[in-house]
């Protein structure tokens, strides 16, 4: 907690974390000791250089050989199994699932709110 003399206020600042990521939601709690008033700020930060957390999990196949050769690796959305890392060969026509589970916190599917933990939808 941090005190401005100043003006009599005090600031209280607590941040949102999402393992791995930036802090996304800054709220700061202002406090008046001469009105008694309380004034909560609330800032929303967009991360700078957003990156498919799904894409960035089937990148890392990449250098790995699958079935004898190397592919590079885009994320496909599977919609009898969201939660599974299943991803699509760039420039070939097939897909495959490279692990049974996506790590916790992937979004099970793109522009939703829903996300992955623990191989299940949440």
């Amino acid at each position: 907690m941090n005190s401005c003399n100043c003006c009599q206020r005090e600031f209280l600042n607590l941040f949102l974390f999402i393992p791995a990521f930036r802090p996304i939601l800054e709220i700061v709690q202002v406090i008046d000791h001469s009105t008694q008033l309380q004034q909560l700020h609330i800032t929303l930060t967009a991360c700078p250089d957003p990156q498919d957390f799904r894409a960035a999990q089937c990148a890392v196949y990449n250098p790995i050989p699958y079935r004898g050769r190397l592919y590079e690796w885009l994320p496909y959305q599977d919609p009898e199994d969201p939660c599974s890392l299943t991803c699509h060969a760039k420039s070939y026509s097939f897909v495959a699932k490279l692990a049974s589970s996506v790590k916790d916190g992937t979004r099970c599917r793109e522009g939703s709110l829903d996300m992955c933990v623990q191989g299940n939808v949440w």
